[in-house]
């Protein structure tokens, strides 16, 4: 009784997290809508749509949905639809739920080199960050899978696991999405820095990954293209300190979602930190704590080259894998400030939590950017009622359309050019205003120009406000 006791007062701490975390996460599980990008891995599902324009499949095994994104995530949500369908809860909870075992690997991780008191701090700072917890519902990209992947390689790799279970979690790393890649030169750079004794085997673990990259690069390079040098330096700097510091408050919800941020940003003060905590570990005795910070600083200065080399990658969904470390090297400098550290970290909750009160507030109201309105949800059920042929000419609306039926015959996919027809409803964003493309106004202007006259015949509203229209053709 008494073991049992001691393992159950060992573990509350991420226990309590853990709670926390998928408590934040799925009170408000619907909002907001469903988003185009959120289920782009619906055209890599076997047996489901497989309509991707870009993707490769081996005979009809999906393979990529975009030259740069594999179809992992496709391949283990086929048995969840199969199951239970395609649902907002069927498309979100399973990477809520995937987070939380990955917050427990970095809670191990952090235990292991950090300490009891550095694993607390990190765990409950991810747990309430607004700009986590968003980004694991919507999962804009496999983000969610990369973190978990990340977490565990980083985890076996500590633990002085075998080359071959290693290089097998990379390998899937890469096939989940090739920008895995900045990650893992950062890691691999930074376990030779400073973990020298496990030099010899992270060679051997590198073999199967390089040999993946070359299949990669003969066959699906060709139509990506990942990396170039912008030119853009100190603009791209500039967005890499905002972004990290909208990540690290989170405020990057608000600013990039809902709003403008209605509080002070304290992001400033979370870089400070960060860097607070790396000089205290560079400065420090040869330990266990300063070896894993100084690992995770060279890591996460390479994984961010990723920003000055790639051109597209200007959106927070590209900055949110830097998070976690971000939180793991603050968490263990926070140990290192003596009686500092916990008035330091109580600061960082604080604010954290005011942004979360801040969060569950606006909860409801409608996004600024319709493209994350709640009218997706009843244009989903408008279009499934009586199987009706809805087909978007507008960005960001097909997806979530199809997702009712997962039926490939009336699969279209954004940039086809669908015929002028009098059976299907064409749906257009209300204006320019909602933050859709010109694409469907040149849609109705062509049909125009072809003699076809539209109409509306259905108006979605979200609070008084028209987002999606509805439109007929008829000669």
């Amino acid at each position: 009784m008494n073991r049992f006791l001691r393992q159950v007062k060992e573990h509350s701490p991420i226990a309590a997290a853990l709670l926390l975390f998928l408590f934040l996460a799925v009170v408000h599980l619907t909002y907001p809508g469903l988003y185009y990008d959120e289920l782009h891995f619906l055209t890599s599902v076997p047996g489901g749509l497989s309509t991707s324009l870009l993707g490769e499949k081996l005979s009809s095994l999906p393979l990529f949905s975009v030259p740069y994104i594999g179809a992992l995530k496709a391949w283990i949500y086929a048995p969840i639809f199969i199951l239970f369908g395609v649902t907002v809860t069927t498309i979100r909870l399973p990477m809520i739920l995937l987070a939380g075992v990955s917050l427990v690997l970095l809670y191990r991780i952090a235990r292991r080199f950090l300490g009891q008191k550095s694993s607390l701090f990190a765990s409950l700072i991810l747990a309430i960050n607004p700009a986590f917890v968003w980004a694991v519902k919507t999962d804009l990209s496999p983000a969610v899978l990369e973190l978990f992947l990340q977490a565990l390689a980083t985890l076996l790799f500590l633990q002085g696991a075998g080359p071959l279970l290693l290089s097998f979690v990379i390998v899937l790393g890469l096939f989940n999405r090739i920008t895995f890649l900045w990650w893992l030169a950062g890691s691999f750079a930074g376990a030779f820095l400073f973990f020298p004794e496990a030099r010899g085997k992270l060679l051997l673990a590198g073999i199967a990954p390089v040999l993946f990259l070359i299949a990669w690069a003969i066959h699906v390079y060709g139509r990506a293209t990942p990396v170039s040098v912008p030119f853009e330096f100190f603009e791209r700097l500039w967005i890499l300190r905002h972004y990290v510091a909208w990540l690290l408050d989170g405020s990057i919800v608000y600013r990039h979602t809902l709003g403008e941020y209605p509080g002070f940003s304290f992001g400033l003060f979370w870089i400070l930190v960060a860097a607070g905590s790396v000089l205290a570990a560079a400065r420090g005795t040869k330990d266990k704590p300063r070896q894993l910070v100084l690992f995770l600083a060279v890591q996460l200065s390479v994984t961010a080259l990723a920003i000055f080399l790639t051109p597209l990658a200007i959106s927070y969904w590209h900055f949110i894998h830097l998070l976690p470390w971000l939180v793991l090297v603050i968490a263990g400098g926070l140990s290192r400030w003596g009686k500092a550290g916990p008035i330091v970290f109580a600061i960082l909750i604080a604010q954290l939590a005011y942004a979360q009160i801040v969060y569950f507030q606006k909860v409801g109201t409608p996004p600024h950017k319709a493209s994350w309105s709640m009218a997706i949800y009843p244009l989903m059920e408008y279009c499934a009622e009586e199987n009706r042929k809805c087909v978007s000419v507008d960005w960001g609306t097909n997806l979530q359309i199809l997702s009712t039926t997962l039926d490939p015959a009336r699969a279209w996919e954004y940039g086809q050019k669908p015929e002028f027809s009098p059976e299907p409803y064409y749906v257009l964003y209300s204006s320019k205003l909602s933050g859709s493309s010109s694409a469907g106004r040149d849609f109705l202007w062509a049909a125009e120009t072809a003699g076809w006259r539209h109409s509306i015949v259905k108006t979605i509203e979200e609070n008084g406000r028209p987002i999606f229209y509805l439109y007929r053709l008829e000669k």
